[in-house]
């Protein structure tokens, strides 16, 4: 399943944009061959640069969300044409998404510490009761040991 996460659309495309601090062209993302977009993971990024250009058209400023939903902000727009960068909430979500990908292989691994721990102890337990078991020593007082102990303690 992480692998297929790994491979999503939206983390490559988040990803990608990431990598472009600059910004980056419609062409630029949705031609790259890096990202092995499907014809349909290419429409749904068309539909959001083209909200991204929407919103821009709305609010007028560079790198301001409007209404429409999108991963992208405008940051440009000359006789080149548009340049996009990733919204400030599509790159807390991405950190959000990188935070519980850490914190889930560190609960994994606390896991397995904490089976093995577990297994460690069981066996100490059986150890521990065991050993009596295992090891009996008979204890012999000779008539003088015996005599000794008994004065001592009528001593007292």
């Amino acid at each position: 399943m992480r692998d297929d996460l790994e491979k999503n659309f939206y983390i490559k495309v988040v990803e990608f944009g990431l990598k472009k601090p600059d910004g980056f062209s419609d062409g630029d993302i949705i031609d790259n061959k890096a990202l092995e977009l499907k014809d349909w993971e290419k429409e749904i990024l068309r539909r959001y640069l083209e909200n991204a250009k929407v919103n821009y058209k709305q609010t007028g400023t560079f790198g301001k969300s409007g209404h429409s939903e999108t991963l992208f902000s405008v940051i440009k727009n000359d006789k080149d044409g548009f340049k996009y960068s990733i919204t400030f909430d599509t790159y807390f979500k991405y950190y959000d998404y990188l935070e519980l990908k850490f914190a889930r292989e560190n609960a994994e691994s606390a896991k397995k510490l904490a089976t093995w721990a577990l297994g460690l102890s069981i066996i100490s337990i059986i150890v521990a009761v065991s050993i009596p078991f295992l090891i009996t020593q008979t204890i012999k007082l000779n008539s003088n040991q015996f005599n000794e102990i008994k004065t001592f303690y009528e001593g007292k």
